[in-house]
């Protein structure tokens, strides 16, 4: 019993040092606002990590590899010399 005493009178020194006094404290605006901004955040997260898996999924096995995987990777196309038959330049590439 004298040691749960002890515990409760060091509790409420803690308590009056920190300013609690005992109480619980109740949650500030902001705090609600970040606490929201960052469950939206973590929505956002997770579909567009579904998205994503679905847009892999959706990918063929040969492709997904090293860009010189797949039928043709040895192969080098020819020069155009016709500047007409380039593509458009996009981007600055």
């Amino acid at each position: 019993m004298e040691e749960k005493n002890m515990h409760d009178n060091f509790r409420n020194e803690i308590s009056r040092e920190v300013g609690t006094s005992g109480s619980k404290r109740k949650m500030h605006w902001g705090n609600i606002g970040i606490t929201s901004v960052l469950g939206v955040l973590v929505v956002l997260s997770l579909v567009q990590a579904v998205q994503s898996a679905t847009v892999l999924s959706k990918i063929e096995p040969s492709s997904a590899g090293s860009p010189n995987a797949g039928a043709g990777a040895n192969t080098i196309a020819p020069a155009t010399t016709n500047v007409q038959d380039l593509p458009d330049m996009v981007g600055g590439c």
